[in-house]
């Protein structure tokens, strides 16, 4: 029941009303801090999101966030980052209560997560071996298959053979990079690296690592990362398979 907790009714904020809203704003104090037994309902789905959120919140596999759907915000005592956005919070409680989650909300994680670990490593790579996130995964996948061709190089990345073509004409010019004959096909190039770019891509490899270790394995466990690795795996390989999204040129 809308105002009532296990320990009794509460009162209800000013501003706030049934449905969906956006009540965060309505219900800090001026020092960010959310009221306690703001607008609980009790038990249901909000009650059982409850646990999965402070464990969230126990563990820091998550900002100190409050457990909301739909509006409710559930009765604790935390300390809420003005930074963090309404709808993450949202996000949070509706994925811990076991509901489906919105797919446009799991896009856009998707992608913010990306552009954030990725233009994080473009500063660090850019600042300790002079490239950016994109040259790196080239090398890398160089290292990986020598005597690939411009056509692998693109698959693997989803970017146009164009413009891969001229990415990797960069770094054959600053010497990581050879093109070498294909006795199998003369209008194609294989790809190997050289001594000095074998030599940057172990050098940044590290780099690379620790970042990802401090941004990820800082934020989700193991068994976490774990699902999270597994679920992305099935998801690429099902897009992959189904050539989806395939660049043109």
């Amino acid at each position: 029941m809308l105002g009532e907790e296990e320990g009794g009714p509460v009162e209800r904020p000013p501003g706030l009303v049934e449905g969906p809203r956006e009540p965060l704003e309505h219900v800090r104090d001026a020092r960010g801090h959310v009221e306690d037994d703001v607008d609980a309902r009790g038990p249901g789905p909000v009650g059982q999101a409850r646990g999965v959120v402070e464990q969230q919140l126990a563990r820091r596999s998550v900002p100190a966030q409050l457990g909301v759907e739909y509006g409710t915000l559930l009765p604790a005592r935390r300390w809420f980052p003005p930074e963090v956005d309404a709808r993450t919070v949202y996000a949070v409680a509706s994925k811990s209560s076991g509901s489906a989650p919105d797919l446009q909300v799991l896009f856009a994680d998707l992608v913010r997560t990306e552009v954030r670990l990725y233009n994080a490593l473009n500063d660090r790579l850019r600042e300790r071996r002079g490239i950016v996130t994109s040259q790196y995964e080239v090398l890398r996948y160089l290292r990986a298959h020598p005597g690939c061709r411009v056509a692998d190089v693109a698959g693997e990345l989803a970017v146009g053979v164009g413009a891969t073509s001229k990415g990797i004409d960069r770094l054959e010019q600053r010497g990581w990079v050879a093109r070498q004959p294909n006795p199998a096909d003369r209008r194609s190039s294989l790809l190997v690296l050289t001594d000095e770019g074998r030599r940057l891509i172990d050098d940044a490899a590290p780099d690379v690592a620790d970042l990802l270790a401090e941004r990820a394995g800082g934020a989700l466990d193991v068994d976490q990362l774990s699902a999270l690795a597994s679920a992305l795996s099935v998801l690429r390989a099902a897009l992959e398979r189904d050539q989806v999204g395939v660049p043109v040129g």
